[in-house]
């Protein structure tokens, strides 16, 4: 900053070098910036690592671990050496910071001035170049520039006699404002003095009192060693007294308390056997429930499995449907033991034709109930010993013209309505038949279809035999669903 002060007094002087200056002034104004700008970072860096020391002494003076280590002083004499530069530094800055201040300012007011007569001059004689090289003034141009010069000297002169009396007042003034300002340093000097002071003879006394302290202290354990010594011969007769009778007593205690702690120990080694043997009897009695129930959900499952065997299946056509039930039946005999012989009179009273050959399931009955149905209504008028050919047409075309009315019945009378089997003709018993199979009753129609007489019945037989089949096997699984039921809620009642 002192050198772009320089700078800006010598532009004021050396006019044929102002170009030069300028390029050097600029120079130095950035060199300026960067330079306040390094410093303020430094500044406040600076600060930032003041205030942690601070921070950091503060808190060893506060803990009653460190108050009194002497490192604590040495950090305190940093800091207050460090505040107190920081301070110091902070004011030369700003000193000089106005210090330029003010000379740029002054630049500029005569540069201003400069101007300002160069303009006057080019108003008065417009024609003439000041400052041109090889060209002389003539006689009138220059009693013109003269005559110009003394009335601008006695303008100026009255301008400076006001000036004076003007600059005296502000004399005065920026006299009592420096005086001020100086008073205002003088005293923050003499504040960051006094503090400093304050300081150094705090850092003294911190460090007279830690000498004292530890000196106080040295002597104070040479103190009390040498009582400690005397004490402890004394304590050593008293503690050989003590720890005879003590270990007396504490034998004798011991004996009792070993009696005593044999005694509940016994009496608590009883009472564990005892709860140990209702847990052994408990998990025993929880691992056969767990078995039985394990037991009836496989029971369940396969039971299940058994069912949906004669209930459907995937097949396309119901010749193709016809399923052993070998598989199932070996699954349910494994889940069978000696306490539930049931399962295995049931399994037995499944047919070995069911578990070899396979039945067809409900859905491939109910498919060749309507091919039986047909041929049946075809072969109606026809008796056990047969017809003419006549007699079949007759059969064959009264099929066509007899309408089933078995959708005006509902289910319940098809199952519950008295009936006297005499008066229903062959018809009569096909389309009760198909409203059974239709409601999914395949064991009414099997009813019905057993009164059929004649052709008809001869054509049914082969499937009653198979509806008779799959309901067997149907009532042996209902049976071992609902006994598998009974055993799960069994095994948790």
């Amino acid at each position: 900053m002192q050198f772009y002060s320089e700078l800006v007094e010598r532009s004021l002087d050396e006019k044929e070098k102002k170009e030069a200056l300028g390029i050097q002034m600029n120079s130095a104004s950035m060199r300026k910036r960067e330079t306040m700008k390094n410093a303020d970072l430094k500044t406040a860096k600076a600060k930032e690592q003041i205030e942690k020391l601070k921070s950091a002494v503060t808190a060893g003076r506060t803990s009653k671990l460190t108050a009194r280590n002497p490192a604590l002083t040495a950090a305190e004499e940093a800091l207050k050496d460090a505040t107190y530069h920081i301070h110091s530094a902070e004011a030369l800055t700003s000193s000089a910071l106005s210090d330029c201040e003010i000379m740029v300012e002054y630049c500029d007011m005569v540069e201003h001035a400069r101007q300002e007569y160069q303009k006057e001059l080019a108003s008065l004689m417009p024609e003439v170049k000041i400052g041109e090289k090889g060209k002389s003034l003539s006689q009138d141009e220059l009693n013109n520039l003269i005559s110009h010069a003394h009335r601008k000297i006695e303008q100026l002169q009255k301008q400076l006699v006001k000036q004076q009396i003007s600059e005296k007042q502000r004399f005065q003034q920026a006299l009592e404002k420096q005086q001020q300002e100086h008073s205002r340093i003088l005293d923050k000097r003499i504040s960051l003095e006094t503090e400093k002071q304050s300081k150094e003879s705090d850092l003294q006394f911190q460090k007279k009192l830690s000498e004292m302290t530890e000196e106080f202290e040295q002597e104070l354990r040479i103190q009390l060693r040498r009582q400690a010594a005397a004490h402890s011969d004394h304590l050593q007769d008293v503690i050989k007294l003590q720890q005879t009778q003590f270990q007396q007593e504490f034998q004798e205690q011991l004996k009792d308390k070993l009696k005593k702690a044999r005694r509940e120990f016994e009496a608590n080694l009883a009472v564990s056997f005892a709860k140990l043997q209702g847990i052994e009897q408990g998990m025993k009695a929880r691992a056969e429930l767990n078995k039985s129930a394990k037991l009836s959900q496989e029971l369940w499952l396969t039971s299940q499995s058994l069912k949906s065997a004669v209930t459907g299946s995937t097949a396309h056509h119901w010749t193709q449907q016809l399923r052993p039930l070998q598989p199932e039946v070996d699954k349910l005999l494994k889940t069978s033991d000696e306490s539930r012989p049931i399962i295995s009179v049931i399994l037995s009273s499944i047919p070995e034709e069911a578990k070899k050959r396979g039945v067809y399931p409900e859905a491939a009955l109910k498919e060749r109930f309507m091919h039986v149905h047909r041929v049946c209504r075809r072969v109606a008028l026809i008796d056990e010993k047969g017809g003419s050919l006549i007699r079949f047409g007759l059969s064959y075309l009264q099929s066509f013209l007899i309408i089933d009315a078995y959708s005006d019945m509902s289910a319940e009378d098809l199952a519950t309505k008295p009936i006297d089997p005499a008066k229903l003709t062959a018809f009569d018993i096909l389309y009760r038949a198909k409203g059974c199979i239709d409601r999914n009753d395949l064991e009414q129609a099997l009813r019905y279809m057993n009164l059929l007489q004649g052709a008809p019945r001869v054509v049914a037989d082969d499937w009653l035999k198979e509806v008779r089949l799959t309901l067997e096997i149907q009532q042996a699984a209902n049976t071992l669903v609902a006994l598998s039921t009974t055993l799960g809620v069994q095994a948790y009642v």
